[in-house]
This record gives C-alpha cells, structure tokens and sequence, in this order.
C-alpha cells in the first residue's frame, strides 16, 4: 500500500509541479531590537489594538501569567513572568498558543473564569452572539483545555421567551462573576439593543445553568444623551441617537466590570458606552440579593479620569507579582479591520495600578501604552520589508505601519527604518527613522506598502509605495548604496487603479533583466507589470490576475501582499500574505509565468444551429428553460487549456430574436467524471442566485463574465449549465451548434415549468442530443497553493504578511512577519524534509463533486458500482493519511474542520481494485 501511495502522489504532484520549494520555520523572541540605546522587552510579540486581559498561570510555577486576546487582529498573547537580572518580567511565549482550542477568525471576546470550583479557570468564549465553554483540565504541569456543556452555547431561562440561547451583542462587554454572593458565576449583560441590565443568574453551584430573574439590574438605565445614567428608574426604551450637532453617534455597544470598590460585600459597577471617552463607577446601596445603584462618579478614577479614544473597556487582572488586583482599559470597538479611527492602536491601553486592596481599591495612573511600549508596535496594519540599505550586506528592515492612530478621524500610514546593527550570523535592529523617505510629506494616503529594487541601473536601492488609493508611486535614491536618500520622481507611475490596498513587491520574474512589478490588492488578487526597462522603469500591465491568486475566504476581503523568492537553481517561490489564511505559498511560478495571461478558443465549428426553444439555451419563447452541455478534458486540452479558473464564456448567436432574457439566467460550471449526458447533473460547487445575469444579446459571439469564476483541475470533464426563470416569452435566440458524435447535451422539460412563477433550474430532465452549442471560455492559467502541511503555517493573526532572508547565516530562509495589531513576530528557518513512501499499483481515477470543496463532498459513481466500494481513505500530499470511512452510494463525505486548506488525495478501495481522486479544499 506504501508504494501505491507514493506512485500516486509522484502522479500527483506532476500536476503542474516539477519544481517544487518547500520551507519549515520555527518562531524566535530573543532577537534583540532597540529603540535609542534600550532593547525592546517583547519585540517580536506582534502588536496590540483591541485587547483583553485574563490571568492564567501557563507553567504552574505560582505566578499568575496574563493571557491578552486581541481583538483586532484575532490573537492570543501568552505573557508570563520571567525573572531577568533578578527582576520579574512579562515575556512573550508563542509556544503556550497551541493549548489554546479557538478557531481562526473568530471571538468577540475571552474571559477566563473558574465555573466548576476547581480553581483553574475556564475560558468563556463568545463568536459574536453566543457564550461556549471549555473546560480547563489541566493536570501534571501540562496546560489543557476541553470542551464543556457538550459542546453546546449557554442557554438561558428568558422571563419573557423561556429557555433559549443567550444573546450577547458582538458589540458589547458583558461581565461574568459571582454578582449575588452565592458562589457561582452570574451573567450581567445589556439586552438585545437595551438600555437595562438584565441578571441572568446560575442556579447550578460549580456549574452552568442559568435563569434570568431580572432585568433591570441595580435599578438603573442609559441615559443615552448624557454620560451618567438614571439611578432609580427602570422603564423601558432603546439606546438612542445623539441629536445633530453632538459630533458623535451613539451605537449600542456598552462595557461592564462588576468589582466591590468600597469593601461593602456587594459588588458596585465599572460601566462604559461606545459613545463616550470615559468610565464611570456606579456605587451599589442595595444587597446581595436586591443590587441598587445609588450613586455614580463619571469621571473615574478620581485621580486621573479615563479618556480613551473609543469605548474603554476595563478589565480587573493582576498585572504584577503582589496577589492584588488592577485595572487596565483598552478599546472595546466593534471594528476590526484597522479603520484608523477606532481607537489608539500604539497608546491604547491605560493601566492602573492598585495601591489599595481587591476589595477596597485604589487606583493609580501609571501609563497610556501598557505592553505596547515594550513591543514593536507603531499602529496597526504592518508590511516587513528586509533590504540592504546601506550596502553592508546585511539585511536591514522596514516596516510599514498602514493606520497609525494621530486624533480622531486623522491617522498617519509612516515608513520605520530599522538598521541590522547585528552581524551575519546574527542580526539585531536598531530603530533609526520614524519617517523614512520622508513618506509622510508626500501625502500618499494610508496603508502604504513599499517595494525595493534598483529601477534605474545606479547600483542602489529605490522605492516604490502603494497605498490604499489603488495607486503607487516612485521614488528614486538620490543618494547612494551606503547613504539612502529618496526623491519622489513620479506620483503615479501609472494609471492603473488595482484597487484599495497595493501592495508592490519588484521581481524580475521574466529574467529579461529589469525589475517586474506585481501589486496585491484588497480582493486578494495580483496584477502584474511588465517593466521594460532596466534604467527608465515603464510598466505596462500583463495581467490583472497573475496566476490566477485569490487568497480571499469566506467572502472576506483577501487583502494580498506578494513576495518572490528564487534559490539557487533558479526555482521560483510566490508567498502571498493574506486577510484570514496567513501566509500562503505557491508552487510552479516559472511555469505559469511563461504561459499567456489568459487562455482563450473556441469548442465547436459552427457547422449547425439550434432549431428550436430546446436546444438554444437561450430558448425564450418559453417563461424558464435548462440547458446542460457537457465538455471532455481532452477537447479542451487539445485547445491549450490548463488547470485554472474559467473567468467568462461565450455563445455565437446566429439570430438574436427577442434579444433580451428580461428576468435574467444564471450560468453554472462543474468538474465532473462523466463521459455523457444521460440526465441532469446537481450539486454544482456555489450558491449560484438566481437571476444572475440580464443581459441584451446580439450577434456574433457574446460574452459572459462569471460572477464565480470556475476552478478547473485540468484532467476533469466540464459541465456547463444554463438556466432562466420568470421570462417573458419572445422570439428565441438561436446560437451555432456543432454535432460532436456524443451524448453532450441535455435539457428540460417545459411541462409543468412554462409560467412567470416557475424555478427553471430545478426544471426536471427530458432528453440529450448530440449537438451541442459552440463555446468559447476564457480561462486563467493558475498558481496551486502548496498545502499546509508542506511548510509552516505562517499565520499570526488577521492580515498576515511576511518577508524573507536568511538573517542569521544558516543558509536557511527567515522570515519577519507582520499582522494587523501592528506589530512583527519573527522565525528562523530550519530544514524541510519531504519524504515520500515507497511503492507499486496502478489504480482508476474517479471524480468527486464539488471539487474545489469546503470538506463536504459526494463521490461521482454510480451506485452500484460504489457499492464495491467501502472503504475510504484520504492523505495529504505528504503520504500521511487524515481521514477514513466506510462508505455507501448515498454517502456525504464531510471532513474534519481542522484539515487545513490546500491539495488532497482520495483512495477509495474494493475486493480487487482501488479509485482514486484528487481535490482542493479550501473553507
């Protein structure tokens, strides 16, 4: 079995992949950085914007460690204590992360709390709307987790609804803790867009089961135009807009921390809004059963009132190594894409400490950036750059901070020049310049990214920027290889808006001698320039879709950041940073590079023509109409077709009839194994809408873009299908057709299916024919990403980007990393090993629907013959196997979430045979 793996996955791996790079890295935090002549604590530990604070104690030495979620950039930050020249200090330790059981891209928030009375805390997490609970079951010094209430969101018994999930609002910050003494873990949190507090009580001691018996918590409400709130007064009503002119709009989004401030044994009310700058204290004179806010005090601490540029939030956590509690405030903003006027993203979290008790506090100022000052941290959105600038071969860093918070609604996107003041085998950085290029006279907008390179043939590094405008510019080096200093020579330098989010790298992919320019973008694609110049650079763009690169996901911006790398025989690496998949690597470079930007012919010779409302997919005399046409790999290999994604297709319309379909039809597009139309074919790989195109043909040949581009493997056959509905019939439109010998082309029947209200494309099957319309697809040829599990997963938060030399000597690649909480994370390289088992037999290739796929999957035979069937099994392109089954016709394949994305190999096995497929996952 070992040898047929192998022999399959070399089979595999041919598929546009005879050079192949791979790269394994391991994170480092002692490297040393400075700012003037001191070294920064944590440099490497990436940054904060949007964090919260919990206490956990990582390595059972009896130091309680701080455990700080960022919002923003969806992090963990492990710090624990380390003793250093015989003081206590908080250290980075990324290795603590993988303890930690949080998908990617999620959480509104995290508080650490002990609910079972065991006295280790346990994670309360919420996605934005719901609370899951992990159990903390951690034993013999080793930190774990597991999942608690089975898995399940917390429910509530409603006063109003009865038992059902409980609500807390993306937005807000509610407070978990022992509100009435008794022993447990109580819920207070505001209601869905209300201005009370409601109590959702646990009636379970050391456990989980909760009923609201209020909902008007310490007898107050939100004011709504005014910082205080109303004492004594419980009647209904929504958070309400500030009136015009106020400067500010009020969002519901409010923040709590429950904590006894007076020593009285009832808990009294950190409380802050979206819509003001401050925090308010609000004193409880009631009782442990019956809470009543009598006072409040909203300029608090008294000493030095919060003013926090937006929505402070507190969080009680011991910040020292004294047992007492303190109090630290950070942005609670429901924004988490770096817009720059959310918050203070390098002085943004205040901390106090508690000269006082934890139940008698006193709360002292001591700072504005806590933690942030001992980070690498200028703003938010950061891009490395690692160049020699000074000519002394050792590799120096740039970092661009795209949003640095300046006053509300102003930031500044600045250039940070850290000089290697290291050695080769050793490199170390030494800030040396805030505003490098003096960047900020220019004016170029936020979210710069820069690119090096020698544009001019002078022997010396100069610049190009792009920023979020879609634009980029030129600046020249003025000076020399030693003493860098930048002019700017063109603004634009040219007119090609690639949209929000440049982002340049110069590479000269093409080996013609001049430096290529290749410009991410917010979708998550590349374009790419081709300079034709080595002394003058004149771009002229190549392509708008260089390889066919999407790192987008789920919908999401992908905002791409590329970077070339090229070894010493001369293969070519593309890594892609991304909004939501890290880093991504890209094999085949060289070879897609030399293939045209767009791949585009015609199938079918125009020998005949439709003859009727059946066989023109644009039949319109009829209110809906189904059309499949099935294509064979093998006519479009012998176009020059490759794998890549379908981008548009064309119809030759001989007589335009009516001309318009007036309610629209939607195009769809699969892989399939099948070798003839005898029936209609489902499960096509989007959530294709309905109406998806109106259009107004004529003709000759008639163009259509896909709104969902189409992933074509390269080996499979095509299936194409056109739908309508809702059409007011006129005269069809008759399109040239070519009898291609085969079974290729199915349609509908109209019974039952020709009026207004009618779903055309679940209209049910009625014939195939061998005639099949003429068409032309425009297709572009594709980078594959290299799975995961064959080089380090390069992830470290939302907006992940990354640049790479090898900066201690070892011969290996590095890499500095940046994210959107603004800061860097460093790794060193190590050795990659690939190994591939042996092996020896020949096996059957099968189809599996959809392909690409989110996991879940039906396999493309027919039943009788899957029935033989019944095992499968399915590796990684490592020979490592991730998952098996017993299988049956009418089985769903769904994987396991935690595969990660990339290529995939399927065997499933009978009494004397096995099938095998491939497929790209991707969530």
């Amino acid at each position: 079995m070992r040898t047929f793996i192998s022999c399959l996955l070399l089979i595999f791996l041919q598929f546009q992949m005879s050079a192949q790079l791979r790269f394994s890295f391991e994170q480092q935090i002692n490297t040393k950085v400075y700012h003037g002549t001191d070294t920064v604590p944590n440099p490497w530990a990436g940054g904060l914007n949007y964090p919260i604070f919990n206490n956990l104690d990582f390595n059972f030495d009896g130091l309680t460690d701080l455990l700080v979620f960022d919002r923003s950039g969806k992090r963990l930050l492990p710090m624990m204590w380390e003793l250093v020249n015989g003081d206590n200090v908080l250290r980075y330790h990324p290795e603590y992360i993988k303890h930690f059981p949080f998908p990617r891209g999620e959480g509104a928030f995290i508080l650490l709390r002990d609910y079972n009375c065991d006295g280790l805390n346990d994670i309360f997490y919420s996605d934005g709307s719901f609370i899951y609970v992990y159990e903390n079951t951690s034993s013999n010094g080793q930190l774990s987790f597991s999942i608690a209430n089975n898995g399940q969101h917390l429910d509530t018994d409603y006063l109003a609804s009865g038992v059902s999930k409980l609500y807390i609002s993306r937005a807000d910050m509610p407070d978990i803790n022992d509100v009435d003494g008794d022993g447990d873990l109580d819920i207070l949190t505001f209601g869905n867009g209300g201005v009370q507090v409601e109590f959702h009580e646990n009636t379970s001691p050391c456990g989980l089961n909760f009923v609201q018996t209020g909902n008007c918590w310490g007898l107050f409400k939100e004011g709504g135009i005014y910082r205080s709130v109303i004492l004594n007064h419980c009647t209904g009503g929504n958070k309400r807009s500030l009136g015009s002119g106020s400067g500010k709009v009020l969002h519901t989004g409010s923040a709590m921390l429950s904590w006894d401030l007076d020593n009285d044994n009832v808990v009294d009310l950190l409380l802050s809004n979206v819509s003001y700058n401050n925090l308010s204290a609000l004193s409880n004179g009631g009782t442990l059963d019956s809470s009543a806010m009598v006072a409040q005090d909203t300029m608090y601490p008294p000493s030095h009132p919060v003013d926090l540029f937006n929505f402070p939030a507190s969080f009680r956590a011991e910040t020292g190594t004294d047992g007492v509690d303190d109090l630290v405030l950070s942005s609670f903003s429901s924004a988490t894409s770096g817009s720059p006027d959310m918050s203070s993203n390098h002085r943004g979290i205040w901390h106090y400490k508690n000269t006082g008790t934890n139940t008698q506090p006193n709360f002292v100022f001591t700072e504005d950036n806590y933690l942030q000052g001992d980070m690498v941290d200028p703003g938010a959105a950061s891009t490395p750059r690692l160049v020699d600038l000074n000519g002394d071969s050792l590799m120096d860093l740039v970092l661009s901070v795209g949003n640095r918070f300046m006053q509300p609604g102003f930031s500044n996107s600045q250039l940070y020049y850290y000089e290697n003041t290291g050695t080769a085998q050793q490199a170390e950085f030494t800030l040396i310049d805030t505003n490098f290029a003096d960047i900020l006279s220019l004016n170029l907008g936020t979210e710069i990214v820069p690119a090096f390179g020698d544009l001019d043939g002078d022997g010396d590094q100069d610049l190009i920027v792009g920023a979020n405008s879609g634009y980029f510019h030129y600046l020249k080096n003025t000076g020399s290889a030693s003493s860098p200093s930048f002019t700017i020579d063109t603004y634009i330098i040219t007119n090609t808006d690639v949209g929000a989010n440049a982002a340049p790298y110069l590479f000269d992919l093409d080996d013609d001698g001049d430096l290529d320019l290749f410009v991410g973008n917010q979708q998550g694609h590349i374009y790419w320039f081709d300079n034709s110049s080595a002394s003058t650079p004149n771009f002229s763009q190549k392509s708008s879709f260089f390889g066919a690169v999407n790192v987008s996901a789920q919908n999401l911006s992908g905002n791409a950041v590329p970077v070339f790398y090229r070894d010493s025989t001369g293969t070519t690496s593309l890594f892609v940073g991304s909004r939501s998949l890290g880093v991504v690597q890209f094999d085949e470079v060289d070879t897609v590079s030399q293939l045209p930007s767009s791949i585009s012919d015609t199938i079918g010779n125009a020998s005949k023509q439709s003859l009727n409302n059946n066989e023109s997919p644009f039949g319109i005399s009829k209110r809906s109409g189904r059309n499949q046409f099935l294509i064979l790999a093998s006519e479009l290999q012998a176009k020059g077709y490759l794998n890549g994604y379908i981008e548009s297709i064309g119809f030759n319309i001989v007589d335009k009839g009516g001309s318009v379909l007036t309610n629209g039809f939607t195009v769809k597009m699969k892989n399939t194994s099948a070798t003839s139309l005898n029936a209609f074919e489902d499960n096509f790989p989007y959530p294709y809408p309905l109406e998806n195109y109106i259009y107004n043909f004529g003709n000759g040949w008639n163009t259509i873009p896909l709104q969902y581009p189409h992933a074509w493997d390269g080996q499979s056959n095509l299936l194409i299908e056109v739908c309508f509905s809702g059409n007011f019939p006129a005269s069809n439109i008759h399109v040239s057709m070519t009898d291609e010998g085969f079974n290729c082309h199915a349609y509908g029947d109209i019974t039952g299916f020709n009026t207004q209200s009618a779903n055309g494309c679940a209209m049910p099957y009625l014939q195939t024919i061998q005639k099949r319309p003429d068409i032309r697809l425009s297709l572009t040829p594709a980078l594959i990403p290299v799975p995961a599990a064959q080089h380090h997963d390069l992830y470290i938060g939302e907006r992940t980007t990354a640049d790479f030399a090898d900066l201690n000597g070892d011969g290996y690649l590095d890499a500095v990393v940046g994210n959107l909480s603004g800061g860097l994370s460093l790794f060193y390289g190590n050795e990659y090993t690939f190994s591939t088992p042996e092996i020896s037999k020949e096996s059957s290739f099968v189809s599996i629907y959809p392909n690409p796929n989110n996991g879940a999957f039906q396999i493309d035979l027919a039943a009788d013959v899957l029935a033989e069937y019944s095992n499968l099994r399915i590796f990684n392109t490592q020979g490592q196997q991730v998952f098996s089954q017993e299988i049956s016709s009418d089985t769903e394949i769904r994987l396991n979430k935690n595969l990660t994305d990339g290529l995939y190999i399927g065997i499933i096995e009978g009494p004397s045979d096995r099938k095998t497929f491939r497929f790209i996952l991707k969530h």
